[in-house]
């Protein structure tokens, strides 16, 4: 019994070696990419965030396998690859010096030079009216700030993606140019040596259509950063069911307004938002005649503003403060949360 169970046994581990001895190992296949030859990069000097092209062979298509150092900076933003071509957006914080070059596990020290340049910078823009951010077309904007140079072909101006054809002055520190037929009110963008710049504030077309709202007034502030935003308040309480629509009259919220005129029916909420209710307000002369002044020394503006008249048909655009006042009693009254305290 004892033999027989010795020779079961050591039958089993004969099938277990055997069947172990076929059983096949991983299988591997090594790759050997070849090392990059780059032949060119341009350009060699410029800006922090502009594009270089690196030209050359034996470079990847998967982004992922390529990294480029400027100045021992790496860049993070490869913006494509091919075998022939590699374009790198320069790092903001990048340094003057030698570009190294690096493609899967082969990295080459130096691939040739890059200066970084100082570059331009916008410190204010202003129309020549007395609103300084409103600019109709045919206007001069003068944008002032430092290393502007003085080859205007260098110099592409953009108002919210228009493009301006007339700049008749530009020195290192000031740019006059004129504002282009149908721009809309947006950003105005200065583009040099492959850099985008934005000035601030937004530039308002008056005669352009849309909502001014978030651009334009001083109390609406930037919608993106939590400002006190009234039209943007307006959009939301469209979108929440609130307030049924921005063509709606005034009237429908505030029907106290019916007493001072009833015109004021004609008035839309719209109309507030485009700064084109034609409301009867004296703003701008910043004294005590002004009402804008005169109404927000008044203890109780709500009262005050309700008895705010009409000095013409809704349509024309004009800057008042007013308008957004009576925005902000609307929201209250279609929402019933309190704006004014």
């Amino acid at each position: 019994m004892k033999y027989k169970f010795l020779n079961i046994v050591c039958c089993l581990t004969a099938v277990v070696l055997l069947g172990t001895s076929c059983e096949k190992g991983p299988q591997f296949r090594e790759f050997n990419y070849p090392a990059p030859v780059p032949s060119g990069m341009s350009p060699a000097s410029g800006y922090p965030m502009i594009n270089v092209t690196i030209t050359g062979t034996n470079f990847d298509t998967l982004k992922g396998t390529v990294k480029v150092w400027f100045g021992g900076i790496q860049a993070t933003n490869i913006v494509s690859t091919n075998g022939n071509q590699i374009v790198v957006q320069v790092p903001s914080n990048a340094a003057s010096g030698k570009v190294s070059l690096q493609v899967w596990t082969h990295k080459l020290d130096s691939i040739g030079t890059y200066t970084v340049l100082a570059p331009p910078v916008i410190n204010s823009i202003a129309s020549q009216n007395a609103q300084k951010n409103a600019a109709f077309p045919g206007d001069t904007i003068s944008i002032k700030g430092v290393r502007f140079g003085t080859d205007v072909s260098k110099l592409a101006i953009k108002f919210n993606q228009t493009p301006a054809t007339d700049i008749p002055f530009i020195d290192d520190t000031l740019i006059r140019v004129v504002a282009p037929n149908g721009f809309s009110s947006g950003n105005v963008t200065l583009t040099m040596g492959g850099l985008t710049i934005t000035a601030t504030p937004p530039i308002i077309n008056p005669n352009a259509p849309g909502n001014i709202t978030p651009y334009f007034l001083n109390n609406t502030g930037d919608t993106t950063k939590g400002g006190g935003f009234t039209g943007t308040l307006v959009s939301i309480a469209v979108d929440e069911g609130a307030i049924k629509s921005t063509s709606e009259p005034v009237t429908n919220y505030l029907p106290e307004l019916l007493k001072n005129d009833k015109n004021f029916s004609r008035i839309t909420i719209q109309h507030l938002m485009d700064m084109r209710s034609g409301v009867d307000v004296n703003e701008g002369s910043y004294d005590l005649k002004d009402d804008a002044i005169r109404i927000g020394l008044r203890p109780n503006l709500k009262k005050h503003l309700l008895k705010i008249k009409i000095a013409e048909p809704p349509g024309r655009f004009k800057y008042q403060s007013a308008n957004t006042q009576l925005l902000a009693l609307i929201v209250e009254k279609a929402t019933g949360k309190r704006l004014y305290h």
